[in-house]
């Protein structure tokens, strides 16, 4: 195999040290870290099923799809990687894919609902030499949870994620849209998405003002259809998505420090209603400057649902200020939460956990005549 309001925060975890990396020409077929870390790709079967015909060359389909998608859309916003999902390739092209038989057969009940991912990863990582933690894992799973779906959670520190494999006639084009054709039909969107949640994306709704169909993080294909155009088939990677895994290691190609978080304190925060722009903007400093290099900010409105709730991003100046705008304002109620991405991969707020979910920094604030009102 080839291996190719004023407050301040303070946060103390450890000490962040930024890394230091030379700039690099994207690859998207994916070469490995500096300490192998690649994407585990595992193909799950019961004890008693084989993989389909032709799933070797639909999996090759799948990752060569999924690092053009991440490319082109972190490219787009100014968030350029170093290399792109790394994976390991043979010398033809094709991924390595581990091939996991579970323990038990179809028949037995087993896998019908989703819970055995400890049970995939540790057979994998027995029968392939391999580390079960700190590893990025892609569970595609073939007869097993076939009236389910997916699952995902992780941190720069590692995660996992499951998808259904499908088996639907056709080709995966790499410019094809993801809510469309083949695509949309083996529910490609859903697969990719549990796996942003591996990396430790949250969800992350589409904007308006972005005029590019839904995002990979936000609502399903069928949601999104019915709430806002049922004939649109594009999908993108959201800035703030884009941001937060700007330096995650598996776009960095290195892992130096990923385990090593941040001291910093961040002062000054304040957020204040712009009447004439209709739009709410954020501002702060964070000290040390030079840790971290964006600050996203979630806006948590009341009476829309996760999957469309919206993220904005601003760079962190080299003095470790910020400024950002929480625009498309519902009328309503709601909390902004905000998270720092951090140059060593790390997304937090506060608190000693990882995470963007659950260590934002939360700025409560409600809906008057007056437009939207902060309580400090």
């Amino acid at each position: 195999m080839v291996m190719r309001s004023s407050f301040l925060v303070a946060v103390v975890i450890g000490l962040l040290f930024t890394p230091s990396l030379q700039a690099a020409t994207v690859d998207t077929t994916g070469v490995s870290s500096d300490d192998g870390l690649v994407v585990r790709i595992v193909f799950f079967t019961p004890s008693d099923v084989e993989p389909p015909d032709g799933a070797r060359q639909r999996m090759k389909e799948i990752v060569d799809y999924t690092q053009a998608f991440f490319a082109k859309w972190m490219k787009h916003w100014g968030y350029e990687p170093d290399v792109v999902l790394p994976v390991n390739r043979d010398k033809d092209g094709f991924p390595e894919i581990l091939f996991v038989k579970g323990k038990h057969t179809l028949a037995s009940g087993k896998y019908d609902k989703l819970g055995f991912a400890n049970e995939i990863k540790e057979t994998a990582a027995q029968q392939y030499g391999i580390p079960a933690e700190g590893q990025f894992w892609w569970f595609f799973m073939y007869k097993a949870v076939e009236t389910g779906w997916g699952r995902g959670g992780g941190s720069v520190q590692g995660g996992t994620s499951n998808a259904r494999y499908f088996t639907n006639p056709g080709t995966i084009g790499i410019n094809d849209d993801l809510a469309s054709g083949l695509l949309l039909d083996i529910s490609l969107k859903g697969a990719i998405h549990e796996f942003g949640h591996a990396l430790g994306l949250p969800h992350i709704g589409p904007q308006d003002g972005d005029d590019l169909g839904n995002t990979l993080m936000g609502p399903n294909n069928p949601a999104y259809a019915s709430k806002k155009n049922p004939n649109e088939p594009r999908v993108y990677l959201s800035k703030a998505a884009a941001a937060m895994l700007y330096r995650h290691p598996l776009f960095t190609g290195t892992t130096r420090n990923r385990d090593r978080m941040p001291r910093i304190q961040i002062s000054d925060i304040n957020a204040a209603y712009d009447r004439a722009n209709k739009r709410i903007e954020v501002t702060g400093k964070l000290k040390p400057a030079g840790v971290a290099h964006s600050v996203v900010i979630g806006n948590a409105a009341k009476r829309v649902g996760s999957y469309w709730q919206k993220a904005f991003v601003g760079k962190i100046d080299k003095d470790g200020s910020f400024k950002v705008h929480v625009e498309e304002l519902p009328k309503t109620g709601g909390v902004l939460k905000i998270g720092m991405c951090f140059n060593n991969g790390a997304i937090k707020g506060k608190g000693n956990g990882l995470g963007f979910t659950r260590t934002a920094i939360e700025k409560p604030y409600t809906f008057t005549k007056n437009g939207y009102v902060f309580a400090d």
